[in-house]
């Protein structure tokens, strides 16, 4: 979220998914007071960077990441917590049809520079899962089965033993029942 001063001194905020994009910063840039312009370009800036960077990290699998593809990514919650996984899919093309036209101006812009809109689920989120936004960077992609197995384990096991743990003969995580369609 965006924190600013609109033209009124009222204070406002704008919400985004956390990736820049050149329409939605006009739009906030417009609605603020002159007094908050270099800040708010400045934040603007140092997310353009990011991007550059996120994008220069990311590999030819990771961009490869798509509409409905399933992904992992670690997280560092905030305050003194050891890190936790978190599986999602990126939403379907269909999906983000429903949202706002500003919205689906914003995520179709994003996608070609590596920004997916995406439903995550983890051992500490909702059990409704969130919606939010992530760079493909930041992502490896998984398979569906692989989600299946993450979210019968709770959302908790699976990181670890898809890193070393035990696994059944065919390779798979150790979870109840081998989920690999392949087998």
């Amino acid at each position: 979220m965006i924190h600013y001063t609109d033209l009124t001194g009222a204070p406002a905020h704008a919400h985004d998914l956390g990736w820049p994009d050149g329409e939605a910063e006009r739009q906030i840039l417009a609605n603020a007071h002159p007094d908050d312009h270099d800040r708010l370009r400045q934040v603007f800036d140092e997310r353009r960077a990011a991007e550059q960077e996120h994008m220069s990290a990311a590999t030819a699998e990771q961009a490869d990441i798509g509409w409905g593809d399933y992904f992992s990514l670690p997280w560092q919650p905030p305050g003194e917590h050891d890190p936790i996984m978190v599986y999602g899919h990126v939403l379907s093309v269909a999906a983000v049809r429903t949202f706002d036209a500003l919205s689906v101006g914003v995520i179709e812009r994003g996608y070609g520079r590596g920004w997916r809109i995406t439903h995550s689920f983890s051992a500490v989120g909702t059990d409704d899962g969130t919606l939010g936004g992530h760079h493909v960077c930041q992502m490896t992609p998984i398979a569906e089965w692989e989600f299946d197995a993450a979210e019968m384990a709770g959302w908790r096991s699976v990181p670890l033993l898809l890193t070393g743990g035990t696994q059944l003969p065919c390779g798979c995580p150790l979870v109840p029942g081998c989920l690999n369609p392949a087998h």
